[in-house]
């Protein structure tokens, strides 16, 4: 393994290192389109308020850009840092991250992105996204 790719496997794991959870997504998007890639949602067990920390771009995509959407309207579902699930099925404003890609650009693009829920945790996401 040369040194540029050592170095940044090294920075890679230093920056996921006091993460919660690091998940890999897999996403499909038409070429030139803008899509959904996710909606980030958090809350407050105390009362199932929205409780979005920070989203921050860690790597930006080659072949595309991403779009930021605060405050879309969403529903509590499965607790994704958590086992807490009583607030499931309530409304909620999310944060949603959407993809697209150069006009006419086909093939893989991937971009990683980090997420504080409130003061809990943190996750570090990385997609992958086929450009179809």
């Amino acid at each position: 393994m040369n040194r540029a790719i050592s170095a940044a496997v090294a920075a890679l794991l230093l920056a996921t290192a006091n993460t919660a959870q690091a998940d890999a997504m897999f996403r499909t998007a038409p070429s030139g389109k803008t899509t959904r890639m996710i909606t980030y949602k958090a809350w407050k067990r105390s009362d199932c308020s929205a409780d979005i920390g920070v989203v921050k771009v860690v790597s930006k995509p080659a072949h595309g850009t991403l779009t930021p959407r605060p405050g879309v309207a969403a529903t509590i579902g499965k607790n994704r840092v958590g086992r807490d699930n009583s607030c499931m099925g309530r409304p909620i404003t999310g944060f949603q991250v959407d993809y697209r890609s150069n006009p006419g650009y086909r093939g893989t693009d991937t971009f990683v992105i980090e997420t504080t829920f409130g003061k809990r945790s943190m996750v570090v996401d990385t997609f992958t996204v086929t450009v179809e």
